[in-house]
């Protein structure tokens, strides 16, 4: 918190990984879990994406999955759409991008765009959400 008052560049993004490395570890051994944490996350995530406080651009597609994901495992999955269509409007804008520049990650956001739509795709599925691997 300190950090994030300070205005330490990345913080929010740090305290985010947190809160979902920590709802992750209660859940895989069996502790309550608690729905705040991803809450929370969404919400330094959303923070981080609106400011683009990104330590690099590929960040930017993490975060989005991020926000897709904490949102389909809290069942909105209108919020969970809305950032699926801003990966695919990037993705859209980064391959015409990169025919004209060789060093558009266009890979990286591909990567995390279908990571993102496999997971919508197979959301109903609760062996997706076992973390006890």
């Amino acid at each position: 918190t300190v950090e994030i008052h300070a205005k330490v560049p990345y913080s929010l993004i740090k305290r985010a990984h947190r809160y979902i490395r920590l709802y992750c570890l209660k859940q895989k051994f069996n502790l309550t879990v608690d729905e705040e944490l991803l809450k929370k996350a969404i919400l330094d995530l959303e923070e981080v994406f609106r400011l683009s406080d990104f330590p690099e651009k590929i960040y930017e597609f993490e975060v989005l999955y991020l926000i897709i994901a904490s949102s389909i495992k809290l069942s909105d999955e209108t919020k969970a759409a809305e950032y699926i269509k801003v990966l695919d409007i990037t993705k859209g804008e980064m391959t015409i991008e990169s025919k004209t520049n060789p060093k558009v990650p266009i890979q990286e956001v591909t990567k995390w765009n279908t990571k993102a739509k496999d997971l919508w795709q197979n959301r109903t599925d609760s062996s997706i959400w076992n973390f006890s691997k």
